[in-house]
């Protein structure tokens, strides 16, 4: 187990946008996060990042470590996160913003060194940006820019890398493209990974596993075989549905009822 989350509570003044939330990731997971709009998704991200103070408890590596013993640069260099939209004008280049994702590795007197150049390196190899280095992001597509922002927070060499609806705003080309390459690196550096996921199909097409969130708190949790189900889509989204089988992977796959 990576990350573990206790009784995760939060409000906004006299709202509660989340309840008691337990859940816990394992190394080499994806788990997908899911839920109607207002259910929380966002807040437990902000949460398990430490953005917000929750009154509950976020612990990594088997309970070794608790996120409030950590400042914002050792959050930084356990947890990476991918955001829906950035607020980053379009006059960096491609490379400059890769290499804001090495600033949790820095300090006042220590910039970063060859080692962390290497890393930028490698990772606009793997992502294949070699091509856009010293273009703007102003002049990329919303595709080529989520991947950037890919590549910054991989840039941090993290443990845990959060989607925040980072596929939102995409077509369902790139979106897959983002999954696909999650996979990749699940498989290849045992990264683990938490997706805040709107579009349910491509929750049930790539997830381990799939939490339920409706007005902050936790439904349920499990596979997708077991999640995705038309109960669950009419009570938690007032969706009415069939679920078939993808006969490319045997997921479930949903397909509304008009």
């Amino acid at each position: 187990m990576i990350i573990k989350a206790e009784k995760l509570s939060y409000n906004y003044g006299q709202l509660q946008a989340l309840k008691d939330i337990d859940f816990q990731v394992k190394s080499g997971e994806l788990l997908g996060v899911i839920g109607p709009n207002g259910s929380g998704k966002t807040t437990l991200v902000k949460n398990i990042t430490g953005v917000l103070k929750s009154d509950g408890q976020v612990y990594f590596n088997n309970k070794e470590i608790s996120l409030s013993s950590l400042d914002r640069k050792s959050i930084a260099r356990k947890i990476g996160v991918v955001p829906q939209k950035s607020q980053l004008k379009g006059d960096f280049t491609v490379r400059e913003v890769i290499e804001m994702g090495r600033y949790p590795h820095q300090s006042k007197f220590k910039k970063d060194d060859k080692s962390g150049r290497k890393v930028v390196d490698k990772i606009i190899d793997k992502l294949n940006l070699n091509k856009f280095t010293e273009r703007f992001t102003g002049e990329l597509s919303g595709g080529e820019f989520q991947k950037v922002l890919v590549a910054r927070a991989l840039a941090q060499e993290p443990e845990i890398l959060i989607f925040d609806e980072a596929t939102s705003h995409l077509d369902i080309n790139h979106s897959i493209d983002i999954f696909k390459f999650a996979r990749e690196l699940i498989k290849q550096n045992q990264l683990t990974v938490i997706a805040i996921i709107h579009d349910l199909n491509l929750a049930a097409q790539f997830c381990d596993r799939l939490m339920v969130l409706k007005k902050g708190e936790k439904v349920s949790i499990g596979n997708p075989e077991e999640i995705i189900t038309e109960e669950m889509l009419s009570s938690i989204f007032d969706l009415e549905a069939l679920i078939k089988t993808n006969p490319a992977n045997k997921r479930p796959f949903i397909i509304p009822v008009i």
